[in-house]
């Protein structure tokens, strides 16, 4: 860990650990039930680290927070939310994109203590077998040699070298998630040769294949991250409409697991598109916004879930920032 990233997690712990005290948590769980809200959280990776910029959430941290869920709460999936509520607060664990270490480290954990959960794949990954663009441009900028990062520069975005891989890896990404995803491959596809230059030295964030896809179980109810993970809001209306018949189609016909759950890729889409998607089918769309949900109704806001101490995650998991 770098001294940088060390400090960080030093400030936070600090901050947090106030923050999640036992009686903010009990006020936040009870304003929760007072309120008929219900707190959504929304996981990516969650691994040991392994050199990329993206870093994941650490797996005893994930469990922890799970953990934490089912003591205090009724952990349902998106399916469950029509049933009537009970004495407890309603959690969702969800989870965006399809990483292969959702096999490794989330579904086992997951299943030790009884929980289902929703996760929303993106075709196009799970075909390719490569990550989200933005994923592995932050692969890159975290394993490439330093040396190979001195020479580059995105038209655009800049220096891909910087002291703090970390931070330039997430200012990189969130650069190329604005961008139409037409625009996002050439980026990318200026950069292959230089991924093709770190050879075996380089590896992509693994995703789980068609096969493993295909073998979950009913505990992981799957929803759709759009085919190819591009940002709606930066795309046509046609576009999005076009996006959505592709992914009702691959999950029925492909996946035989039909979906009407639609997960909003960097939870950016104008209201037209998401009327869009409501008419090609989808009931229930996911935004982010970071703020609890009501329990009701089609589209459903989530907690984005990281960091590095259990104070931290378990503030992001019920809106205490």
């Amino acid at each position: 860990m770098s001294a940088s990233r060390k400090l960080r997690t030093l400030a936070k712990s600090l901050v947090f650990s106030a923050r999640a005290n036992p009686f903010a948590l009990r006020r936040s769980l009870d304003g929760m039930m007072a309120q008929d809200r219900i707190a959504i959280l929304n996981f990516h990776r969650v691994a040991p680290l392994d050199g990329s910029s993206y870093v994941p959430l650490d797996p005893q941290l994930f469990d922890d927070i799970i953990a934490f869920c089912r003591s205090r709460g009724d952990v349902r999936t998106f399916a469950d939310l029509h049933q009537p509520a009970g004495t407890r607060p309603i959690f969702v664990i969800s989870f965006d994109d399809g990483y292969r270490d959702f096999l490794e480290y989330s579904l086992p954990a997951l299943r030790r203590h009884g929980l289902r959960c929703n996760h929303n794949l993106i075709p196009g990954c799970v075909e390719s077998g490569r990550p989200p663009l933005n994923v592995l441009l932050q692969d890159f900028i975290g394993k490439a040699s330093g040396a190979l990062l001195a020479d580059i520069s995105l038209e655009g975005f800049g220096p891909l070298a910087g002291d703090d891989r970390e931070r330039t890896g997430l200012r990189a990404s969130a650069w190329l998630k604005a961008l139409p995803i037409a625009r996002q491959r050439q980026v990318m596809a200026g950069l292959q040769p230089a991924l093709e230059e770190e050879g075996s030295r380089f590896s992509a964030t693994p995703m789980m294949t068609l096969e493993e896809v295909q073998a979950l179980g009913d505990d992981v109810e799957v929803g759709a991250h759009s085919f190819d993970h591009a940002t709606l809001a930066a795309e046509s209306d046609d576009y999005v409409r076009q996006d959505a018949i592709r992914c009702r189609g691959w999950f029925a016909d492909t996946l035989s697991r039909p979906t009407e759950i639609y997960a909003l890729p960097n939870g950016a889409a104008t209201e037209p598109q998401r009327d869009i998607l409501r008419e090609e089918g989808f009931t229930t769309i996911l935004r982010v916004e970071e703020s609890s949900s009501t329990r009701t109704g089609v589209e459903h806001r989530r907690f984005t879930i990281y960091g590095d101490t259990r104070a931290e995650v378990r503030s992001r998991a019920l809106g205490l920032i």
